[in-house]
């Protein structure tokens, strides 16, 4: 058995990316933070794309920011166990729960 590579992105940097650095007002965020949090939302609207229609159906009634917000609080609920698997995983499973297709 050879080793699993491993993730592109965790739940763990998701979540650590796209909450920026903490009790810093978004003008007070480093440059380095800034990229990070672009890169999360970046990450998750690709995440979204891709499952979009067929795993999950935006029905046009939530705004993208409040789904991100939505998903990244999801996320933050995982146990420490689960923080460490593949976020493009967790974000369509919480995305297709959320906002089925069907219903």
């Amino acid at each position: 058995m050879g080793a699993q590579p491993l993730p592109r992105m965790t739940v763990k940097t998701l979540v650590e990316y796209y909450v920026g650095e903490a009790g810093k007002s978004p003008w007070e965020q480093s440059a380095v933070a800034l990229r990070n949090i672009e890169l999360a939302k970046g990450y998750l609207a690709g995440v979204a794309d891709a499952a979009q229609g067929s795993l999950w159906c935006d029905k046009s009634m939530v705004k993208t920011g409040e789904i991100d917000a939505e998903v990244i609080a999801q996320l933050k609920k995982l146990p420490s166990i689960e923080q460490n698997q593949a976020a493009a995983q967790a974000v369509t499973k919480i995305l297709t729960r959320k906002f089925p297709c069907k219903g």
